[in-house]
């Protein structure tokens, strides 16, 4: 199959990588009461895709789960699962399983977000590196670059399944794995959604159809900078005049009540 469109990156929604998946977890709407809803985003990395099971949890305790079958068609899905949940808590997090790629998977679509981490040392804590230098891959070389500089608690990152870096763990080398990265986070979403009974399966795209827009970006409003010290707020209506700290949110002046802009 020929590489398919990053559908959640041209969406807006940065996805992150396990196993043969591609996961986005959007967060949660509130039927009513306890009743909510979770919206979760899926698309195929590699062909053949094996799935994954998601678990959703508050806290320490699980929620929910779905599982979600291989799509080797190229589909992207949004789930939606229901659970209930107690009020105070605006935050859940997903945790998604999944297998790794078999060995004759076609990766479909780039890496997004499965990097391993490589924690460096001081320089004197460390044990002589070795290596022919045509042997190092972009991320070694990086690595002792910054070990010449004498940068201290060093760290650089390399994306899993494009070659893994000739600098090896030793005991004063830390490699944070991509496969222990915590669990997607998703807060709750505005506006309630209709309850269901199990969960459902959304075709958001399909090969052939056009690629989702992503949604317009949220105007920044710039705050207002706070009155100087002294100013004065006037009226020119009535030429009424008070310190502008104090009249700085009214919205009309205080003797005659006429609109203030």
């Amino acid at each position: 199959m020929a590489d398919l469109p990053d559908v959640l990156d041209a969406m807006g929604k940065t996805p992150r990588e396990f196993g043969t998946m591609h996961v986005h977890f959007e967060g949660y709407h509130v039927v009513d009461g306890n009743r909510c809803v979770a919206s979760v985003l899926a698309q195929a990395a590699f062909v053949p895709s094996a799935g994954a099971s998601l678990r959703l949890f508050d806290g320490e305790a699980e929620l929910a789960s779905a599982l979600i079958l291989p799509l080797d068609d190229g589909r992207v899905l949004r789930f939606r699962i229901p659970f209930r949940k107690q009020p105070a808590t605006e935050s859940l997090t997903l945790k998604v399983d999944a297998p790794e790629p078999s060995a004759s998977a076609v990766r479909v679509r780039p890496v997004w977000k499965l990097l391993d981490t490589f924690e460096i040392p001081r320089l004197s804590e460390m044990n002589p590196v070795h290596a022919d230098d045509d042997l190092l891959t972009l991320g070694g070389r990086a690595a002792v670059l910054a070990l010449a500089g004498g940068l201290t608690g060093s760290l650089f990152l390399q994306a899993a399944g494009v070659g893994s870096a000739a600098l090896e763990a030793t005991p004063q080398t830390k490699v944070h794995r991509a496969q222990e990265l915590p669990p997607l986070a998703g807060p709750r979403l505005e506006g309630v959604t209709r309850p269901i009974d199990g969960v459902e399966a959304e075709v958001v795209w399909t090969v052939g159809q056009a690629i989702p827009e992503a949604p317009p970006p949220v105007p920044q409003v710039k705050p207002a900078a706070p009155a100087q010290a002294g100013a004065l707020r006037w009226c020119r209506t009535c030429g009424f005049e008070g310190p502008a700290a104090e009249y700085e949110r009214a919205r009309s002046c205080p003797r005659c009540d006429e609109p203030w802009f």
